[in-house]
C-alpha cells in the first residue's frame, strides 16, 4: 500500500485488510515522504502483520516497485490508502489462483466519484474485464509476484502505469482471470492526486508514451 499525506484515509485502508475473511497476509505500507501525520495513523495498528516503511518521495511508481521488492508472498494485490477492500476479496482471489493456473486475477468493483452537483460521494459499478488495449480494465490486480519480476512497473510511465501494466502483462503471454464480482471500492476525491494529473495533462502524456513503448516493443497500437 502506497501512500502520502494519508493521514485522513489510510486507517479505513487498513481497517479494511484487518476485516478480511483470509488472515494469512501481510500489508507492506510504503509512505512515499509524506509530511502529515500518516505515520502516528498507521503506528496505532498493532497487528504484526503490518509493516511500514518510510522513504524519500520518489513517486507512485518507485513506491510500488519498492513495495514488490520487500514483499515476502507468491502473490501481491493492490490495496490503495484512500480505498477499500470488500472482506472477503483475498479469500476470493487466492481461491482463483489455487484452482487456475493464472497469473493475473481481476474482479469487478465500485468506483465512489465526487459529484460536483449534488456535493457527494457517487457510487457507480465497474466491471473488471474490458479491453486491454482499450485501457478498460482497472488498476486493482492481483498477482503473482513473479509477473512483476519478468515486468516491474515503468517509471516513465508514472501517470498511468497501470495501464501499462497490463500492456506488458497480458502481450507478454500471462494468463488472466476475472470475477464477476464487486470486491473492492475505489475513492476519488475532488482534489485527488488522479484529478491533479488529470487536469494537469500528465496522464495524457503518459497515455502518448505508452502508446510508443507498445507500438516499438510489441508492434501492437493501442488507443484510449
Amino acid at each position: 500500500m502506497p501512500v502520502f499525506n494519508g493521514q485522513r484515509t489510510v486507517a479505513g485502508a487498513i481497517n479494511s485488510i484487518l476485516s478480511q475473511t483470509y488472515d494469512n497476509w501481510e500489508l507492506i505500507i510504503i509512505d512515499d515522504g509524506s509530511t502529515d501525520k500518516t505515520y502516528e495513523e498507521v503506528y496505532k495498528f498493532k497487528d504484526e502483520r503490518i509493516r511500514y516503511i518510510l522513504r524519500e518521495n520518489s513517486g507512485i511508481v518507485g513506491t510500488r516497485n519498492f513495495g514488490n521488492s520487500v514483499a515476502k508472498g507468491e502473490y501481491c494485490i493492490v490495496q490503495d490508502a484512500d480505498d477499500y477492500s470488500l472482506p472477503d476479496r483475498l479469500e476470493k482471489v487466492i481461491e482463483v489462483f489455487r484452482q487456475t493456473k493464472s497469473d493475473v486475477v481481476i474482479h469487478d468493483g465500485y468506483t465512489n466519484g465526487w459529484d460536483q452537483q449534488y456535493g457527494c460521494l457517487r457510487r457507480s459499478y465497474l466491471r473488471g474485464r474490458g479491453d486491454v488495449l482499450k485501457n478498460q480494465i482497472p488498476g486493482w490486480p492481483a498477482y503473482r509476484r513473479e509477473c512483476w519480476i519478468k515486468k516491474p512497473f515503468r517509471l516513465e510511465t508514472q501517470y498511468s502505469y497501470d495501464w501499462m501494466m497490463h500492456l506488458d502483462w497480458f502481450l507478454s503471454g500471462f494468463k488472466y482471470e476475472f470475477i464477476k464480482e464487486g470486491l473492492y471500492e475505489y475513492v476519488r476525491y475532488a482534489g485527488s492526486a488522479s484529478d491533479r494529473f488529470e487536469k494537469a495533462g500528465l496522464r495524457a502524456k503518459s497515455f502518448e508514451k505508452i502508446k510508443e513503448i507498445v507500438k516499438k516493443e510489441y508492434g501492437v497500437e493501442t488507443n484510449t
